[in-house]
């Protein structure tokens, strides 16, 4: 398992009717990129291949992907036979719509390897009066294997080097520009977004922001009264801007 030390996995959300039924039918929205906050995010476009070797370097895998093995071994054979790059072309703007509408279409459910980052309460639980849900990384794995990707998002100063168009999709899923560095960012993708789907893995813990109200904690908790999970409030941490959680 790659990144052994991420034993947790959370999600904020702001305490609104769309939260609560979220935890009350343990289920999760997975978005479109389209509603994303970053307009780069699963965006990112390929430049033009370095040298004609490259082209041709990619050819046989780009034209193995979209095509039956019998066809696509005919193709790569006219292509090497005629030696020009009028069908390599043809072959790479078709695997770059291809991989791109993928991006677009697929469903991304974001979760955070921190769960007391100041500017998280603010960005995405309402000012610090909604909640942090807790889920064990592993169980996570374990439970959605078979259904989704789960991955953490890599950072990057420069825009990356997409001359593989092979791996366009995995980089525009999984890579984002190094001013989200903050947001520690993992990822569960599937194939078709704007959905709805059972919750990854089941709930072990709740955090409360430090400006939740009693009346909001109450609620949530009520919605868990017969279950062992485990209920933090946020307060701030004397002489420093961070916060700290103590268990209610």
């Amino acid at each position: 398992m790659e990144h052994p030390e991420v034993k947790k996995l959370y999600k904020y959300r702001a305490f609104n009717e769309f939260s609560l039924r979220m935890l009350v039918n343990r289920e999760m929205w997975v978005a479109k990129p389209a509603s994303f906050n970053d307009p780069f995010d699963c965006a990112l476009t390929p430049g033009n291949p370095k040298t004609t070797a490259d082209q041709l370097h990619q050819l046989s895998n780009l034209i193995r992907e979209l095509y039956e093995p019998e066809e696509a071994e005919k193709q790569i054979r006219e292509i090497v036979e005629r030696n020009h790059l009028k069908p390599v072309e043809e072959v790479e703007d078709k695997s770059i719509e291809k991989h791109m509408l993928e991006a677009r279409e697929s469903g991304v459910f974001s979760l955070s390897e921190k769960n007391d980052d100041i500017l998280m309460w603010s960005h995405y639980a309402n000012n610090h009066t909604g909640f942090c849900i807790e889920f064990e990384r592993k169980d996570v794995k374990s439970n959605f294997l078979s259904h989704f990707m789960c991955r953490k998002v890599e950072y990057t100063v420069e825009y990356p080097n997409l001359h593989r168009i092979i791996d366009l999709l995995d980089v525009n899923l999984f890579t984002k520009a190094d001013g989200w560095k903050y947001e520690s960012e993992w990822r569960l993708v599937t194939k078709q977004g704007n959905t709805t789907l059972p919750l990854p893995a089941p709930i072990t813990a709740i955090y409360f922001g430090l400006r939740s109200s009693d009346d909001s904690i109450k609620t949530v908790k009520n919605i868990f009264s017969n279950e062992q999970i485990e209920f933090y409030r946020a307060s701030r941490k004397q002489g420093e801007f961070a916060i700290e959680f103590m268990g209610i």
